[in-house]
């Protein structure tokens, strides 16, 4: 009964927990709250005064597109703005960085930037799509195989790629040596009085320098990793958390939310984006063409690297806006094959200005968006579409969330566009670039047209 009570003093007294999210993929596990999709002091003030939905704000940064410098001075920006506008409001916050399952981002960079004087803990378990920590090695599952990430094509990344198989060789390699790693595996817990008891030994036994991961490989074993923090907090240790979107959303105590619709103003048309280049990403690509027949549109990155961007994104915005208002479909991608001197951040800040700008141009012409890729998707929605922030509704599938949000376009003197975007809302649809299966797209596309007063 003393544990119970403790525990539901203690849900009265959290702070808002404020997740700097590093791609809008860290939504996928949560519905019911709010994404600032620009978080400046304004935005943040202006929630905390009105007492954020779910006791909890996600603060899109999109870290994982900006060089490492830039990553660090604005995870500091946004934490020092969120600081000023809890005292203002008389509002208690903490902190919690979200990043990628497949451990990819500046992570040892922005868990410095964060700041504190204690330990580390990152929790790279998503369950919900087969990521799993066991005796220190990080997994992604599918059906029986467990396959260590680092032999996935996620580690090959050309950015934020790794070699190192351990998590303990990963720390070193990701951290530049700086850090040192504390696993808490299935042993310790057997040792200890459980999960919670074995993680809140560890954060109170770690010092600055020391990252904690733990065994996790289902929701219930996070829920006992979080207990495990919140017992090492109450004991007075300071811990700087990152972690994938399950443990975000248990740290807030926000859940997911199964959907079937995905409901557009009357017109239905759809753009589809997809600037993911995950060997999944093409083969949900190449599945959506054959079911709907529609092939996709795609940008030219050797005519934008010779410098005919504007010519580019004039021509494309013209063909996809005809088809969207002839056929209520149009599927917008980047080039599947990645040269590798496409693979630097200079490249893809390149390709995607310029498809932010094909998209700024369609805004008036789509009445939904689904969008493959973490990144791509901050880029459409904050610069593309214009929005200021989101609605989580829930998942239209697991690990895939659907916001709504309200684009800031204009209508075109003499065009078919439906309006100022500021008077209407409209469903988007984020579809990570290490999630799905090859039909998620098609399926996607299904139930937005199901829902959308259209027909393919």
């Amino acid at each position: 009964m003393g544990e119970k009570r403790e525990q539901a003093d203690f849900e009265k007294k959290a702070p808002v927990t404020i997740v700097l999210d590093d791609d809008p993929t860290g939504t996928q596990s949560v519905s019911g709250v709010t994404v600032l999709v620009k978080p400046d002091y304004e935005a943040i003030r202006e929630q905390l005064a009105a007492g954020p939905q779910g006791h909890a704000l996600y603060a899109l940064t999109n870290t994982r597109a900006l060089p490492r410098d830039e990553a660090i001075a604005l995870v500091r920006r946004i934490k020092a703005d969120a600081e000023r506008a809890a005292s203002e409001t008389g509002t208690a916050v903490r902190f919690l960085l979200r990043g990628d399952s497949t451990l990819r981002g500046h992570v040892f960079a922005e868990i410095e930037a964060l700041g504190g004087n204690g330990p580390a803990l990152f929790v790279p378990a998503f369950p919900e799509c087969g990521r799993v920590t066991r005796d220190g090695v990080h997994y992604l599952v599918t059906g029986e195989t467990w396959k260590p990430v680092a032999e996935t094509e996620f580690a090959r990344d050309p950015v934020f790629g790794y070699r190192s198989a351990t998590l303990e060789d990963w720390v070193q390699e990701a951290s530049g040596g700086s850090w040192r790693l504390k696993t808490v595996t299935e042993r310790d817990y057997a040792a200890s009085t459980g999960i919670a008891d074995a993680i809140r030994l560890a954060l109170r036994e770690a010092g600055p320098g020391v990252v904690v991961i733990p065994d996790a490989g289902s929701y219930e074993e996070l829920c006992q990793v979080a207990e495990g923090l919140r017992l090492a907090e109450a004991d007075g240790a300071e811990v700087v958390v990152r972690s994938a979107s399950t443990f975000a959303s248990i740290r807030c105590g926000l859940k997911p939310l199964e959907l079937d619709r995905a409901d557009m103003p009357a017109n239905g048309r759809l753009l589809v984006v997809c600037g993911s280049h995950t060997e999944a990403a093409s083969r949900q690509l190449e599945q959506l063409e054959r079911d709907t027949g529609e092939k996709p549109i795609v940008l030219p990155v050797k005519r934008l690297l010779q410098g005919e961007q504007s010519d580019v994104v004039s021509e494309i915005a013209a063909r996809a806006a005809t088809r969207l208002n002839d056929g209520k479909l149009a599927i917008l991608a980047t080039e599947r094959i990645r040269l590798a001197e496409h693979g630097d951040l200079a490249v893809g800040a390149l390709v995607m200005k310029a498809l932010t700008e094909v998209v700024r141009k369609l805004a008036p012409h789509c009445d939904g968006v689904i969008s493959k890729g973490g990144i791509t998707s901050a880029d459409v929605a904050s610069v593309g579409l214009g929005a200021d922030s989101a609605y989580v509704a829930g998942q239209l599938e697991p690990g895939i969330s659907l916001w709504r949000l309200k684009p800031k376009c204009q209508r075109r003197q003499g065009g078919s566009g439906s309006g100022s975007g500021s008077e209407r809302e409209i469903p988007y649809c984020i579809v990570p670039g290490n999630v799905g299966d090859d039909g998620t797209l098609a399926r996607l596309v299904r139930i937005y047209k199901r829902t959308g007063g259209a027909s393919l």
